[in-house]
């Protein structure tokens, strides 16, 4: 490894203005020679997440996206089928994959796996990219894809997922990218991708960027840079617009996307419970978090520093782009602070330690010999491979848990075939919090409304005819043979009604089965069976004390 060579501009005397470089490409682009570490790197990242494999139990968020993928490849557009508050992109990329799956003809859950195990690995990519371009080194780029690898709840979604926050990393180290290489237009087009993702990437980013616009292009053309970014960012927002005005369901994009978020879900702040939020970190990130924290802070320090010198100086700042990406830190850390649901809302974070690290190899590569450079990188690079890969086959240093191999997946399957075998017809599932059956069974739900936290209860209540109550008597008008409810609590305006017209009857990994009981003694008592006796089988074939399968009398 060598590092890149770089073409100093020539200098002007202090008096004469200094040019605006908005239009010229930057260095990387006009290399004549292909740098490879951007595909072994890739490569090394897609090694790594095959290690952990794609036979992950699903879980309900995992689920929610592999159905509504199913139901956007039967032509469906986001929000129609399955109604949730991520952007659109958050259920059509899962579609892409659906699609070519069924094209390979293979399992949709494990088209929509490799699909994302790709874009994970294509991040990591990226993440050299991204290093390499804003300290001009290659080690510093190795050692910020070397960071991003070893993020463990980044492998955990790169082939457990669906997520849509995997697909949002990609788009912010895109963007970021372009931003640096003041690609304005390139630069909003994914900040757009990115929002369409996952809403509140939006407002880090666009701070982050306008200010490497202030702080990097001449006043005379900061405006027109600032336009760029917003042309680009309405071209992606215009197309998406525009389809759902050509279907005539603009109102249900508008919901989904925005009047939910801002109308109707209750912020709750990583303060409420930092004990147990910190907890929730260490377990999805394990001995990681400490790589996360120390490039955090390092790519702070180091915009900082930039931004002393630049005003001591009193001219252009030198890396413009690195202070955008400090606003974009700050910022992000005063969301998660603000709203915080679970540890993976701090992905939007991963690409400002990964580039964190490789601000700290750029410093140590300025400040001793080449050779002595190039060993403390390779040491970092192996030792952030190395967390990488002990957690993907499975191991943990002790005392910060054991890692979980992914597996549940066909215990799942068999428990939707040995119910449904056991009904006559092709009955529809109604979910209620448990996607899992939808989306193994390739079923399509009896509403599109299955998850009924954050706030949906509340639009559900002010948007559906009679509100709750109304709901609730369409459910048993339309009277499902089987219903499916999450295992966390039945919601306390669907159990009277459950309590009166179904019977629970056996439970799976993340779910309850719950059966009419006009269907009889005769009708239920073969679901329970079916359920008890494939109990039975995988207890003898696996040796396992408890599959998550129960019977109920």
């Amino acid at each position: 490894m060598c590092r890149a060579k770089i073409d100093a501009a020539p200098r002007l005397p202090p008096n004469e203005p200094q040019p605006d470089h908005t239009m010229t490409l930057p260095v990387p682009l006009r290399a004549k020679h292909t740098d490879l570490q951007v595909l072994l790197c890739g490569l090394a990242a897609t090694v790594v997440y095959l290690l952990y494999g794609f036979d992950g139990q699903l879980h309900r968020d995992q689920a929610m996206y592999v159905y509504a993928g199913q139901r956007v490849a039967a032509g469906a557009a986001p929000y129609i089928d399955m109604f949730e508050r991520t952007g659109p992109l958050a259920q059509l990329i899962p579609g892409i994959g659906v699609l070519a799956a069924r094209a390979a003809n293979v399992d949709d859950i494990i088209g929509i796996r490799v699909l994302f195990t790709l874009l994970a690995a294509a991040s990591v990519s990226l993440a050299y990219l991204l290093g390499r371009d804003f300290f001009h080194s290659r080690l510093a780029g190795l050692a910020s894809a070397a960071a991003l690898l070893c993020f463990e709840g980044f492998i955990y979604f790169a082939s457990n997922g669906p997520s849509e926050k995997t697909a949002m990393v990609l788009f912010l180290l895109a963007a970021l990218i372009a931003m640096n290489r003041r690609s304005w237009i390139v630069t909003g087009v994914f900040v757009s991708l990115a929002t369409l993702t996952w809403q509140p990437v939006f407002l880090p980013a666009i701070t982050g960027t306008v200010t490497a616009v202030l702080s990097g292009v001449s006043r005379g053309h900061r405006l027109s840079a600032v336009g760029r970014i917003a042309v680009g960012g309405l071209i992606p927002t215009t197309l998406t617009i525009g389809a759902y005005i050509a279907i005539g369901r603009l109102g249900t994009l508008l919901d989904g996307f925005l009047l939910v978020n801002l109308r109707y879900t209750n912020p709750r702040s990583f303060l409420w419970n930092v004990d147990g939020n910190w907890r929730a970190l260490l377990r999805w990130y394990g001995i990681s978090l400490s790589v996360l924290l120390i490039g955090i802070i390092a790519v702070l320090a180091t915009s900082a520093a930039m931004f002393v010198t630049a005003r001591g100086r009193h001219r252009q700042a030198p890396a413009p782009a690195l202070l955008g990406v400090g606003v974009l830190t700050l910022v992000g850390i005063a969301w998660t602070v603000w709203e915080f649901d679970n540890a993976p809302d701090v992905f939007f974070l991963l690409p400002s330690g990964a580039l964190g690290i490789g601000a700290l190899i750029s410093a140590v590569e300025a400040a001793v010999r080449r050779d002595a450079a190039v060993a403390v990188t390779v040491a970092a690079a192996l030792a952030m491979t190395t967390i990488a890969l002990t957690f993907s086959i499975g191991v943990r240093p002790a005392g910060l848990g054991r890692a979980v191999r992914p597996e549940g997946l066909q215990i799942q399957r068999e428990a939707v075939s040995a119910v449904l075998e056991a009904i006559p017809g092709d009955e529809v599932i109604f979910s209620v919090e448990a996607p899992q059956p939808l989306a193994l069974s390739q079923k399509r739900n009896g509403s599109q409304f299955q998850l009924y936290g954050s706030g949906l209860v509340d639009y559900v209540e002010d948007t559906w005819p009679g509100g709750i109550q109304g709901y609730i008597e369409w459910i048993e008008e339309h009277n499902p043979t089987i219903v499916a409810v999450g295992r966390d609590r039945v919601p306390p305006w669907l159990a009277p009604t459950l309590d009166e017209r179904y019977q629970r009857v056996g439970s799976a990994p993340g779910w309850t089965w719950y059966i009419r009981k006009d269907l009889g003694r005769d009708g239920i008592r073969p679901i329970r069976e079916a359920i008890h006796q494939w109990q039975q089988q995988f207890m003898t074939e696996s040796g396992a004390t408890s599959p998550g399968v129960k019977t109920y009398a």
